[in-house]
């Protein structure tokens, strides 16, 4: 199952079905009526028929309204003069503190680690991140920049994916046709927090090394690095473990978090040379931009199932393990022996040792945990990103589902025109139902399904997804036109929505148990038939 969700992480990025992308800035699709309906709502990667360049280069018309920002409607500053405390500076949370700046909110961002640029790279996990066309369009609408070739301030244009076994190296599927961001997660935080800081906004302000200690929902306060912060909106940005979430499950009977644990761990290595003579099949696949799958061999050690590897802007190479703790645990000692065992023939055999060494040493990290919310929001309250919905790999959807909440917000803030509790409101309202489809989704996959406590239920749409997304690629691959690609690809790629995704799996998952009946009824039937005409 590690293998399957393994290849639908590869699968969306490569996924063949983007639009067009845009040629001036973000577009917003509108239902009839002139009210924005975000529960069906997506940025146009399309040409809109309603925007146009003005006589300035770097100027965007949208519905009649020029300006040099990419983002327009979050200059209308109804918002002046209302303080907005936003907790953690990752992409979600950063993006998110530009647009309310932009709304003319004042605007201050605390952060419980050191400014990234403090931080040596080399000391983080090993994160590779791919955002999707329309996370990037949001992620450039702040003034990131994505590179035509090469790296870029730890950024790359994606590339897409390789598998590698001993059956050989195959090609997870065409280039991406958009521009799409590749990197660590700490290189493209980075890269958002130096766009963001560059706006130069005189009511933002980046505070550092200022963690979150507590929040007071009826003073509408909050505690950062020992000290009081009154607010008018606090946008819960800050993880998986978010101090603000668990503001909320503490004193609202109205608000319920469940967290779902993850068996599947991994261990990082970095900063791999390549040999003295990189060449052949292996480093012609293992390009920059590149995430490449290494699937091992079953041992008699039963080790972690498959290796990740790319390479970064000092063209080293690194990657993580996957597996669980018990398979981690089985190798240990006995690194370099099992590593060898494992890798196929293609893998470069002057890896074997320093990687090994590394896999000795390297920390055990934790994929997870999945955290479904009953709500978006609470009382002056914002959720975004793992705070409220953190997921595992399979859709390769979760850094691009948290920089989408900061949309959904900012359209939100422009429904309540100045009232902070009617964009709330709205911003639960529309964009909730979809965070929610994604997550019974993601309940369904098979990193969660297949758990200890799982229930049969989750099992059974386990079993559905391994079968969804082998159908769905061999049939894509062989009649594009009549099968389309899994659910999970096109959420990804954001040809279908949450509840639309979930909404087609169901009926496929009806469609599939009808046919499942229907068989067994016919067999039953011709078997009493036989049976009588041999009495």
């Amino acid at each position: 199952m590690v293998a399957v969700a393994a290849q639908e992480i590869a699968g969306v990025c490569n996924n063949r079905s983007f639009a067009t992308p845009p040629r001036h800035g973000l577009s917003l699709n509108k239902r009839s009526g002139g009210r924005r309906q975000l529960s069906n709502f997506r940025i146009d990667l399309r040409e809109n028929p309603r925007t146009k360049t003005s006589s300035n280069a770097n100027a965007t018309v949208l519905d009649g309204v020029t300006t040099d920002e990419p983002h327009p409607k979050s200059t209308t500053g109804q918002y002046t003069g209302k303080k907005a405390v936003v907790i953690g500076a990752g992409p979600a949370g950063t993006v998110a503190a530009v647009f309310l700046a932009k709304r003319g909110f004042d605007v201050k961002i605390f952060e419980k680690r050191s400014h990234p640029s403090s931080v040596p790279s080399n000391v983080h996990r090993s994160i590779p991140l791919t955002l999707n066309p329309k996370a990037s369009a949001i992620v450039r609408s702040i003034g990131a920049t994505i590179p035509k070739q090469g790296f870029k301030d730890g950024m790359h244009r994606a590339a897409g994916s390789v598998f590698i076994s001993d059956k050989g190296i195959q090609e997870g599927g065409s280039r991406l046709k958009e521009e799409c961001i590749f990197g660590e997660r700490h290189s493209i935080a980075s890269n958002i927090i130096k766009a963001a800081e560059g706006q130069n906004l005189p009511n933002l302000g980046f505070f550092y090394d200022m963690p979150c200690e507590g929040v007071d929902i009826e003073q509408n306060v909050v505690k950062v690095g020992g000290q009081l912060e009154e607010y008018d909106l606090l946008v819960g940005a800050d993880g998986t473990n978010s101090v603000v979430r668990k503001g909320l499950e503490k004193n609202r009977t109205d608000f319920e978090a469940v967290q779902y644990a993850v068996r599947s761990r991994y261990k990082s290595f970095r900063d791999i040379p390549a040999p003295a003579k990189a060449k052949g099949p292996f480093f012609e696949s293992v390009k920059p931009g590149t995430l490449a799958f290494v699937n091992l061999k079953k041992t008699q050690f039963r080790g972690p199932q498959a290796i990740v590897i790319y390479t970064n802007d000092s063209g080293m190479f690194q990657g993580s393990f996957l597996g669980t703790t018990d398979s981690l645990d089985a190798i240990e000692g006995r690194e370099l022996q099992w590593l060898t065992e494992a890798v196929p023939s293609v893998f470069p055999k002057e890896w074997l040792e320093p990687i090994a060494n590394q896999l000795k040493t390297a920390s055990e990290s934790v994929i997870g945990p999945v955290t479904c919310c009953s709500s978006l929001v609470g009382p002056k309250i914002a959720l975004l990103g793992d705070a409220c919905h953190s997921v595992t790999p399979t859709f390769g959807i979760g850094a691009n589902l948290a920089i989408r909440d900061t949309l959904a917000l900012d359209e939100a803030m422009d429904f309540g025109d100045g009232d902070v509790d009617s964009a709330l409101k709205n911003y639960n309202k529309e964009w909730h139902p979809q965070v929610d489809s994604i997550m019974t989704l993601e309940k369904m996959g098979p990193i969660l399904s297949f758990q200890g406590d799982s229930t049969p239920w989750q099992k059974l749409g386990g079993m559905f997804f391994a079968f969804h997304v082998k159908f769905h690629g061999i049939g894509n691959k062989f009649l594009p036109w009549l099968i389309p690609q899994s659910v999970y690809r096109r959420i990804f790629s954001s040809e279908l929505n949450g509840v639309q995704a979930l909404r087609t799996f169901r009926r496929e998952g009806v469609m599939v148990v009808a046919f499942i009946i229907t068989a067994i009824y016919k067999t039953i039937a011709a078997l009493a038939r036989i049976a009588m005409g041999a009495v």
